[in-house]
């Protein structure tokens, strides 16, 4: 029987968030939430430096440390699962709904 590499986390507390990214010549904006809940974010950026950029930006918006946004899934993808740290999914959705543009 083969092994499997088991990993364990903390299990903190807070709010999974699927994103679709799309790259962006203009501003960084939340353009819609799909209708199975994904937040479609359009993000300009360089090189391969997306997922900071996302962090940074989801940062801004839900206004809370960069360092409590982690991409989970999806790393080099444009299909993304966001772990955001201490925050509640009500407040979550609350600020994405507010930054649509």
């Amino acid at each position: 029987m083969k092994r499997r590499d088991v990993r364990l986390h903390n299990g903190e507390g807070g709010s999974a968030l699927a994103i679709r990214l799309i790259r962006s010549r203009g501003k960084n904006q939340v353009s819609k939430v799909l209708d199975d809940g994904t937040v479609e974010v359009k993000l300009a950026f360089k090189g391969s430096n997306h997922n900071e950029e996302l962090k940074n930006f989801l940062s801004q918006i839900l206004d809370i440390p960069n360092e409590r946004i982690n991409v989970i899934a999806g790393k080099k993808k444009s299909e993304k699962l966001v772990s955001i740290i201490d925050v509640e999914p009500q407040e979550v959705q609350k600020e994405i709904l507010k930054n649509i543009s």
